[in-house]
């Protein structure tokens, strides 16, 4: 992953600037862990994100609601539309598995980005 957009990751994750959502990028103004990255993403290119007048108020990046765009992927530097975190223990698990399984919270979730990502 590029160090840089890393570093501006866990940044934003433990800033208390963005509400944390689950299982969608980003639905009723929470995000979940992969949608702050989207929308570091959408601030230095300038992109929208869609907004849909639904049940869920969600929102979509670059066609995309649930995972990275790959136009994101590419950006970050990322393997995968949902990256792998290995802990020291050799546990494999994708991001959103801890956002939404776990319920990790942002701090946390910046810790194990931090660590091993």
């Amino acid at each position: 992953m590029n160090q840089e957009i890393k570093r501006r990751w866990v940044e934003a994750l433990r800033s208390g600037e963005y509400k944390q959502g689950r299982e969608a990028l980003k639905c009723q103004g929470q995000f979940c862990c992969l949608g702050v990255l989207c929308d570091l993403h959408a601030k230095e290119t300038n992109t929208r994100w869609v907004d849909h007048i639904n049940k869920d108020f969600s929102s979509d990046y670059l066609d995309q609601d649930s995972v990275l765009p790959i136009q994101v992927m590419d950006w970050a530097g990322t393997q995968g539309s949902d990256p792998v975190i290995t802990t020291r223990e050799s546990i494999s698990r994708c991001i959103t598995h801890y956002n939404d399984g776990e319920r990790y919270d942002f701090i946390q979730l910046a810790d194990l980005i931090e660590q091993y990502l």
